[in-house]
């Protein structure tokens, strides 16, 4: 069977996964920084709404 002329590339397929990988990764530290750090964000954010509900610092 002929593959229509069609040329497979194996190291854009690797590239593409590895690609995927490190997106996965990231995703995962992104969420699991916000998780430990769960307290402190919302402490800044809750001062930071005081701040302008008060519209002095």
């Amino acid at each position: 069977m002929a593959n229509c002329g069609l040329i497979w590339r194996q190291s854009g397929q690797t590239q593409t996964e590895y690609s995927l990988i490190l997106t996965r990764v990231a995703v995962g530290v992104v969420i699991s920084a916000v998780i430990i750090m769960r307290t402190a964000l919302a402490g800044a954010f809750g001062s930071a709404t005081d701040c302008i509900l008060r519209v002095t610092c």
